[in-house]
């Protein structure tokens, strides 16, 4: 999913005709105003995105090593904040130590999983959730309301904060929620 068309369909969403056009053709509609709201539309959803991850749905990546037993955290490609998983060659969970700024394995590791935090994101970034964590319509209410927020046009902001609420509880998995195994007689 790129910035790009999660803007289109916020822009598309509050009849930002300018700023929609704008993303189809970025040699038209490229006047002053417009510039300013896509580049209002692009830091709104980064703060939106980095909120959604650190708060509700964490953005999850596994990466690649190679037989390493010191994994530096400055050298992943992204800004970890949790390790969920480490694993050997054959896909095998191995044991760690963290401190501040590695991991020492027990073993060789090739792959490391973990939640972290979004880089800023520019327009024609492809952001690090894929449809089935977040759809692209709740991003695009989010950002809505933080748009209208914005504007100070409140009591539209909530008609978009209400859809993106309801969006994001539906795919948020509760951390400390248990599933109880029913028998239907």
């Amino acid at each position: 999913m790129k910035v790009k068309d999660i803007i289109k369909t916020a822009g598309t969403l509050l009849s930002k005709d300018n700023v929609v056009g704008f993303l189809i053709d970025e040699n038209t509609n490229n006047d002053k105003n417009t510039l300013r709201d896509v580049n209002v539309f692009i830091t709104l959803l980064n703060c939106l995105l980095c909120e959604l991850a650190g708060t509700y749905i964490p953005m999850k990546k596994v990466e690649n090593l190679n037989g390493e037993t010191q994994i530096f955290f400055k050298n992943l490609s992204e800004n970890v904040v949790r390790i969920l998983s480490v694993f050997k060659k054959d896909g095998e969970k191995i044991s760690y130590k963290q401190d501040v700024e590695k991991i020492q394995t027990s073993s060789p590791a090739y792959y490391i999983e973990y939640e972290y935090m979004p880089a800023y994101y520019d327009l024609n970034d492809v952001i690090g959730y894929s449809h089935k964590d977040v759809s692209k319509t709740v991003l695009a209410h989010g950002l809505c309301c933080e748009y209208l927020l914005s504007e100070a046009r409140y009591s539209e902001a909530m008609i978009f904060h209400e859809k993106y609420v309801n969006g994001i509880a539906s795919h948020k998995k509760c951390k400390n929620s248990k599933t109880v195994a029913r028998v239907w007689q």
